[in-house]
């Protein structure tokens, strides 16, 4: 599943490097790719998990 986010507020690698790490505490296997100058964000979450 893609998660495509455009963060206005996404000015500086510390605020990109905040982001990935929230991502990271839900979807620890997510690939996430940041373009800081357009101030996107993109992941390839894994698909969930049967339970």
């Amino acid at each position: 599943m893609a998660l495509k986010l455009t963060v206005p507020s996404m000015t500086s690698e510390d605020v990109a490097k905040s982001i990935v790490e929230t991502i990271k505490t839900t979807e620890p296997d997510a690939k996430v790719d940041v373009n800081l100058d357009a101030k996107r964000l993109r992941s390839n979450l894994p698909h969930p998990k049967k339970r």
